[in-house]
């Protein structure tokens, strides 16, 4: 029979995840307490929310922001909406999705192969259609 480990390993293994799972518990309630301080309300969603986060590397970030921050939007950062790159954000804003400008592309490409059907100067086939569009 093969033993993964030892009983002492099995201890300290158990003590580490007790740490671990204490540490994630103190930065929990440290975070609503000063929440609580400051004044800001904390709806029983986002109460349960902070309470199960077990990263405590993004407890310790939302805990230094509530020490500045003047609402949890602020210190919670950005709910359920994904970080998305500069470029992105700037195409979002001036509305050139990734699926808009391909099927502006799209769309113009099969315009413009109708209009030189209808007059019979169909383009020949150099080189193979290319399926994005070139980076600028």
């Amino acid at each position: 029979m093969y033993m993964r480990h030892t009983s002492s390993e099995a201890r300290a293994l158990a003590r580490e995840a007790d740490r671990k799972e204490a540490l994630q518990e103190a930065l929990a309630s440290n975070l609503l307490t000063v929440l609580r301080v400051r004044g800001i309300p904390v709806p029983s969603a986002d109460r349960a929310r902070i309470r199960a986060e077990r990263d405590p590397d993004r407890l310790q970030r939302w805990l230094e922001r509530a020490a500045v921050e003047t609402s949890l939007d602020a210190v919670l950062g950005a709910r359920g909406k994904p970080r998305i790159s500069i470029r992105r954000r700037r195409a979002a804003v001036a509305g050139l999705t990734r699926t808009s400008r391909a099927s502006r592309a799209s769309r113009a490409s099969r315009a413009s192969r109708a209009s030189r059907a209808s007059r019979g100067t169909a383009r020949s086939p150099r080189r193979p259609a290319r399926s994005r569009p070139r980076r600028r």
